[in-house]
């Protein structure tokens, strides 16, 4: 579970990279033959980051292939949407493993395409009022954490189903990137100002942290990822748990998939069975760096150890000892705690709230 920074401790929520130059105008850089976002949009009040826009090439992609054979779409989409933008298709950005990453990216594209049709309209919709939506919430996320102050660069894409939103390295940047093909993607659990609200405070965060350098463990990625998730109930007044956590699914030891609709539960509606048997075995690797056992709490695609049980239960045990410990500290001051120094407290309700 080796990362390079606090940013990059999370799965599909990954966030990274702060700079703080002086302040600037939105930035909204694209290309593609269709309109970027709608002129409201683009004459909203000032964002604090650039917007490189990768969906115009998506749409002009799809406009021309959308009643195209399979494998014509498939190299039509590498030829020209990948083509276009190839940094923010990189097998780090959007996921991809294995020896052969063209192969691993056709595979990929061969069970997306046929359903992305009908994603399309609510894509749309979503871009078009994207950079106002983006500039609400940085207004929102203001209100609560004044300091708020990151200056980097964000990607508006289509993702493969690679993420909502989160930090990748975009050619050689710490880049947030939002995913609009997985935020259209009907039954998502996580409303898109929540989505803000739960990324930007990942930037936040991680800008008022040192380096960790190499000594990152799971119970770090416990703390980052429940502390934004909190903070995302508080910044957004009325957000449910449920709306708050990521979408999670029984996992299938011999067919294990980033999502799967039909095995679908409810991350905030955790049993208490679950709770003490997961919450042990978080609890027994919070001081590992073991991928697997990452990946078991904080990822999709968990390893044959969880078996039948939810994925990315450690989003919802982060949320509990986040809320727990924010009862005696502010948002801010949770933000400004040392990670390391916290690991003891963070261990400690872990263990009252499953013994409980």
């Amino acid at each position: 579970m080796r990362r390079r920074s606090w940013l990059e401790l999370c799965g599909a929520l990954a966030l990274g990279g702060c700079e703080t130059p002086s302040p600037a105008t939105p930035k909204l850089v694209s290309s593609g033959s269709s309109a970027p976002v709608s002129s409201a949009s683009v004459h909203a009040p000032a964002l604090p980051f650039e917007l490189v826009d990768a969906l115009p090439a998506f749409f002009s992609w799809f406009e021309r292939y959308e009643h195209a054979p399979l494998e014509e779409r498939v190299e039509g989409f590498v030829a020209e949407v990948v083509g276009k933008h190839p940094a923010v298709y990189a097998p780090n950005v959007i996921g991809l493993s294995g020896p052969d990453p063209k192969s691993a990216l056709a595979a990929r594209l061969r069970e997306w395409l046929p359903g992305i049709g009908a994603r399309v309209p609510a894509m749309r919709a979503i871009h078009a009022r994207f950079v106002e939506d983006a500039t609400a919430a940085v207004s929102r996320f203001r209100e609560v954490l004044p300091s708020f102050d990151w200056r980097g660069t964000s990607w508006l894409f289509a993702s493969i189903d690679g993420m909502n939103g989160g930090v990748r390295e975009v050619g050689g940047k710490s880049s947030l990137v939002f995913g609009v093909d997985v935020i259209a993607k009907q039954g998502s659990s996580m409303p898109l100002p929540v989505l803000f609200a739960h990324e930007l405070f990942h930037l936040h965060h991680a800008s008022q942290q040192p380096d960790p350098g190499a000594d990152q463990r799971i119970v770090d990625a416990l703390w980052f990822e429940g502390l934004a998730t909190y903070a995302s109930t508080l910044i957004v007044p009325g957000t449910t748990d449920t709306q708050a956590l990521p979408l999670s699914h029984v996992h299938k030891p011999d067919a294990p998939v980033l999502d799967d609709p039909a095995r679908r539960v409810d991350l905030a509606q955790m049993s208490v069975e679950l709770q003490r048997s997961l919450g042990a075995e978080l609890h027994a690797a919070l001081e590992s760096a073991d991928r697997d056992r990452y990946a078991d709490f904080f990822l999709g695609r968990a390893s044959p150890k969880l078996g039948g049980r939810p994925v990315r239960s450690g989003y919802w045990f982060g949320l509990m000892v986040a809320r727990s410990l924010g009862k005696t500290k502010s948002l801010e001051g949770l933000a400004k705690a040392d990670m390391k120094s916290l690991r003891p407290a963070i261990a400690s309700e872990l263990l009252r709230l499953i013994g409980s």
